[in-house]
């Protein structure tokens, strides 16, 4: 089978449904308004009431310093607009990028979980 290019939000959603395996309440992909400024934002993952805190995670493929600066800022946004008060910013490696189908992502890992 030939390998595909994944757009990062399909490594979004197979991270929030990993999340929600282990337990946490994960939505990916929202619309959420702002508090701080009155629109819509577009948050990659939302994790419900972790320890009583609502967190995003804002991910992104690791091509390069203008993407991790790129990925920084987005994830300060979040919180200044009023999203969250934690924020979480996560590099994918690039080899998630492409791949033949999604499985590997959730292949049980060999050290139990």
């Amino acid at each position: 089978m030939p390998k595909v290019e994944f757009r990062e939000e399909v490594v979004n959603v197979a991270l929030a449904q990993l999340l929600e395996q282990r337990g946490m309440l994960s939505v990916p992909e929202t619309i959420l308004k702002s508090i701080a400024r009155r629109t819509r934002v577009l948050p990659d993952i939302v994790v419900a009431d972790l320890l009583g805190i609502r967190m995003v995670i804002e991910g992104r493929f690791n091509s390069g310093h203008n993407s991790r600066e790129s990925l920084l800022k987005d994830s300060r946004e979040r919180v200044e607009q009023g999203i969250s008060p934690v924020c979480l910013a996560v590099l994918y490696p690039p080899e998630l990028r492409s791949a033949e189908s999604l499985s590997f992502m959730y292949a049980p890992s060999s050290k139990g979980g």
